[in-house]
């Protein structure tokens, strides 16, 4: 169960190509009439899949979304390059590629697993100096772009049909599947874009649950879409569930630490629920102490 938030919670999007992240939360909005709206991890326009959307006090959740891993199936051609590392930029550098085996590809993609340094595409919404680099880069301004640590935790090959790879990746927030694809086309020496991109996954959501974004429009527009909405404690299930007294609930609730035995050895957020299993909001195990000192409560 959950505490009662009314118009609170979390849509799982299907993103459709064409449209902006952003785009999808002003249409939202319009339906809603809400200000208390925000993504969970932008997708490119021409990226499709879970873009998991706050709505109301869960927003304030949008950190821990934010934070996941995601999952994404990326289609890449191989013997190109493009500008913006996918198929909306200028192409150039046609290779051959009738040398490239499949082994030769899984050979280089376990050499990306892992924590790595990756430096973003120049085309990005990334801001220097509070101008957005894909500004900078259609003027014609060559600006650095400072690597930034990522990690690639799963990779896997689920297609090799020369010039295309099919590659499944789970990887950390911040990385750029598009920088993959060209740094991968470096890597085997024909050059590479990414031709398409779709997020199978953004932490506890999948694309299995996921609803079409013009579905769920038409839902709200006839104010029909208690269904559709997820608990704020879905998606953080990540996160251990603690179960507390109601003593215990009401002084956390009232911003109060309180002395609390739990078996985990180090520090780790939890779920809180009080004495009727309603979720009421997130807290920090502090183990040294046995302690819980509260970080978020909906109440």
């Amino acid at each position: 169960m959950q505490s009662k938030q009314s118009n609170s919670g979390f849509f799982n999007i299907d993103k459709p190509i064409g449209v902006t992240s952003m785009d999808v939360v002003r249409k939202i909005r319009k339906e809603i009439n809400s200000k208390k709206i925000g993504h969970g991890g932008t997708l490119d326009p021409l990226a499709t899949g879970v873009l998991p959307i706050a709505i109301g006090n869960a927003t304030r959740l949008l950190e821990y979304v934010l934070n996941y891993s995601k999952t994404y199936v990326a289609e890449i051609e191989i013997g190109k390059t493009s500008n913006t590392y996918d198929s909306e930029g200028d192409f150039s550098n046609q290779k051959s590629y009738d040398h490239i085996t499949k082994s030769m590809i899984d050979i280089e993609l376990n050499n990306f697993k892992g924590i790595i340094n990756q430096t973003p595409p120049t085309f990005s919404a990334i801001k220097k100096d509070g101008v957005r680099m894909y500004q900078l880069a259609r003027k014609g301004i060559d600006v650095k772009i400072p690597s930034r640590q990522v990690e690639i935790k799963a990779l896997e090959l689920k297609k090799f049909n020369p010039p295309y790879l099919t590659i499944k990746i789970n990887c950390s927030k911040g990385f750029y599947v598009r920088s993959f694809a060209h740094e991968l086309g470096d890597k085997i020496g024909t050059g590479a874009y990414l031709k398409s991109l779709n997020r199978i996954a953004s932490g506890d959501m999948s694309i299995e649950n996921s609803v079409p974004l013009n579905f769920l429009i038409e839902q709200l527009k006839h104010k029909d879409y208690s269904n559709l909405i997820t608990n704020f404690d879905t998606v953080l299930s990540h996160m251990p569930k603690e179960k507390l007294t109601e003593e215990e609930s009401i002084k956390l609730k009232s911003g109060q630490k309180i002395l609390h035995h739990h078996s985990i050895s180090q520090n780790e957020l939890l779920r809180v629920f009080d004495e009727n299993d309603v979720f009421f909001g997130i807290a920090e195990f502090l183990h040294t102490e046995n302690i819980l000192k509260p970080v978020k409560m909906f109440i």
